[in-house]
């Protein structure tokens, strides 16, 4: 959405994505925490200046500052993280992971690059990787992980759930 007309929140998935600080409208991280706290799915992307917007508390990790080169670790193998290779960051957030939040995939410094938590009714997933400044934009397991990620969001069963043998 782009201000001063924000649409109702009522999505599946809400991602949060390169806001600028200044352009952001009194209210919106309040109607967004709304929006989770009844069920709602949050993805907010890293971006320069996170650590100094107002999101109410809702990401799963603390930011502490910037971090350079380094490998990841997969964190915890899940349907999201499964046969994905996330390879190097160039850039990335340092940061801690809050209390009762998920880490998915680290730095080499165990900053959470990619961390959930639930939170009240609906969940809430930082993805730190800065697209523009990493690799893994660009490999074939990008749109995989972006389908798993938001199937695992909307709780959607495996594709064998659907289909049954007959005859």
């Amino acid at each position: 959405a782009e201000p001063p007309i924000i649409p109702d929140i009522n999505h599946d998935v809400v991602v949060v994505s390169n806001i600028n600080k200044d352009e952001l409208l009194p209210g919106t991280f309040k109607d967004i925490k709304k929006y989770v706290e009844q069920g709602g799915n949050l993805i907010v992307t890293a971006q320069n200046g996170i650590g100094e917007i107002d999101m109410l508390n809702l990401l799963p990790v603390e930011v502490k500052g910037a971090g350079n080169k380094s490998n990841t670790i997969i964190a915890s193998k899940n349907k999201i993280t499964r046969d994905i290779e996330f390879g190097v960051v160039s850039k990335y957030i340092v940061t801690t992971l809050k209390e009762e939040s998920t880490s998915f995939l680290n730095a080499e410094d165990d900053s959470s690059l990619i961390a959930y938590k639930a939170y009240s009714e609906g969940n809430v997933v930082y993805y730190g990787l800065f697209d523009e400044d990493n690799e893994f934009k660009f490999t074939p397991d990008y749109p995989i992980f972006w389908n798993n990620l938001v199937n695992f969001l909307l709780e959607t069963k495996d594709i064998s759930y659907y289909n049954f043998r007959i005859g």
